[in-house]
């Protein structure tokens, strides 16, 4: 029988989408979902690899939670970096900082790469995320939108927010090939 879903939640990880919006729940717990949510998302038996603590070019001393990359001629090309924060940091200022984050990884990469135009960006924060695009001439500024209301929750989402934006990263990956 297959599992069932709430939004994006496969029934079997509803335990760990709950300790993710347990504010009071450190930050490993919103790891262990989403990663879950990425690996089920984008399987390696589909042309995808998952990294963690990846540097968004060699030798940067930041690193991105987890990396999302397509695997195109035996090089490894970034779709995707997600920076995730605890429940707790759903705040306007914790998203603002995540963004903010996540957008310098992409730029940084963007930069290095000149012939890659665009990629996504990602920031979990709790059991709600947001996907967005990152170009590579865009002003980063642009791209940050610190509603509350472009944040979807893994459970409910109503508009499909969360697969529109997983499936805009696996068209990049199709296209990059």
């Amino acid at each position: 029988m297959a599992p069932r879903y709430y939004g994006i939640v496969n029934e079997t990880d509803l335990d760990m989408y709950e300790g993710a919006c347990d504010r009071s729940r450190q930050e490993w717990m919103t790891a262990k979902f989403w990663m879950q949510v990425l690996i089920e998302q984008f399987p390696k038996s589909q042309g995808f690899r998952l990294a963690c603590e990846q540097p968004p070019v060699p030798g940067d001393p930041q690193r991105a939670d987890a990396d999302i990359c397509a695997i195109c001629d035996r090089r490894e090309r970034n779709l995707l970096f997600v920076e995730w924060k605890k429940g707790a940091m759903d705040t306007a200022s914790g998203r603002d900082a995540a963004e903010e984050q996540v957008n310098g990884y992409c730029m940084a990469y963007l930069k290095a790469n000149p012939s890659i135009v665009n990629m996504y960006a990602m920031v979990c924060a709790g059991g709600r995320a947001r996907i967005w695009e990152v170009k590579q001439r865009e002003d980063p500024e642009a791209t940050e939108g610190n509603d509350p209301d472009l944040y979807s929750d893994a459970k409910t989402d109503p508009d499909n927010c969360l697969a529109k934006g997983f499936e805009a990263v696996r068209r990049l990956k199709a296209n990059a090939q």
